[in-house]
Order: C-alpha cells, then structure tokens, then sequence
C-alpha cells in the first residue's frame, strides 16, 4: 500500500526467480537475505542451466558466526557474492548448516497440542 516502507528479513532463501526477477525485487524491495555458511537452501535451485539467482542483498555468517553484509548492490542486478556463500559449490555444502542461523536452532518438527 502507498505510505508504507516495507522491509522483508528471510534466512537461508532459495533462490526464486530469473536474473529479470532479481533485478526487479532489488529494485523495488528492501530485503535482508541472511545465509549461514555452507547452508544448502542458498544454492538451490542452481544457476548453471536454470538461470535462478538471488535479489539484493546478502548478510552471511560464517562457521565462526561472524555476520557481514555482502552484495549489496542496489543498481537492478542480481546477487551472487562469490565472496559469501557462494563461495561454496553445491558439493561442498550442507543441510546442517541450514539447522542453525545467528546461533538460533532452527526446527521445521511439529508439536502437537
């Protein structure tokens, strides 16, 4: 709605659109994507082939937990930070990493009530 500044935090995204796409919600969005060292979920679906990649911009934690933004361009191109977690190859990445983002344990279990 007009008036209205809205910001969109997400951690370990996939990516969801074209190079079309990302350019267009960098544009148009403030959005924070938070990835966490070699967490799977970021380099899915992959860009070889499939031409998916992300929106501006990147926060990455390291394996230590250092945070640093990363690909913070806002000119309308996509972001893919070779220096962040695409620095990782799909082989060298992991589900675990995806369990656990700023020190938080992260659960998808259900709890029944």
């Amino acid at each position: 709605k007009a008036g209205y500044s809205v910001a969109m935090y997400n951690f370990g995204q996939p990516r969801v659109g074209d190079k079309n796409f990302a350019a267009f919600a960098t544009s148009k969005l403030s959005t924070s994507r938070v990835t966490h060292d070699k967490d799977i979920v970021p380099h899915i679906p992959v860009t070889a082939g499939m031409d998916f990649y992300h929106a501006c911009f990147e926060v990455f934690e390291n394996a230590s937990g250092s945070v640093h933004t990363c690909s913070s361009s806002r000119d309308g191109t996509y972001c893919e930070d070779s220096t962040c977690a695409d620095q990782y190859s799909l082989a060298q990445t992991t589900v675990d990493d995806h369990l656990t983002y700023l020190g938080m344990s992260v659960s998808c279990a259900a709890v029944s009530v």
